[in-house]
Order: C-alpha cells, then structure tokens, then sequence
C-alpha cells in the first residue's frame, strides 16, 4: 500500500531524491536529507504502515533484521564507536 502523502511513499516511487545506501523486495535504507549524526540512515518498509503497531509481527522482524544489518555497515564505513537506533510513533514520540 502507498499512501500519495506520504514522503517515505514519494521516496519509495523515486518523486523525492534519495541517497538510497541498501534496497531489497520488502525495504528500503537511505541516508537521512537532514541528518542528526554521520551516517544517519532510515530504514523504512515498502509498504506504508501508520504506525509499528500496524506492522504485522513477521514483517517486524524482517525489518529489523535490516535494520541491523545496515547499523553494522553503516558503523563500519564511517568507523562509528558506536549507533544508535530509534523508532517514533504519533506526535507526542515526536
């Protein structure tokens, strides 16, 4: 599903720029365009979700999966001490 609102929506249907940095059938990475640190990369899904608790259970895991797995090279290229991963859901998470 593609919500036509959404940024992450237009990113994935290439009408936003991106440097997109890991791709496969069910995600995306991209470095972030105003980034809070060196390497800031998001990981999104491919198919629009409001929010995590919408995300069915294995497709959370999948994700995550990635998500891992771009920390990992991400850490390595720009030879980080460490990452941090964070997740933000309605406005009050911001």
């Amino acid at each position: 599903m593609i919500d036509k609102n959404c940024p992450f929506c237009k990113i994935l249907k290439e009408e936003l720029p991106s440097s997109r940095i890991y791709e496969d059938e069910n995600t995306l990475a991209f470095l972030d365009i105003w980034p809070q640190s060196d390497g800031h990369t998001l990981v999104i899904l491919k198919k629009h979700y409001e929010y995590i608790y919408d995300v069915p259970d294995e497709e959370v895991a999948d994700l995550y999966k990635v998500v891992k797995k771009v920390a990992r090279a991400v850490k390595k290229s720009i030879n980080a001490g460490g990452v941090s991963i964070t997740q933000h859901n309605e406005s009050a998470a911001g």
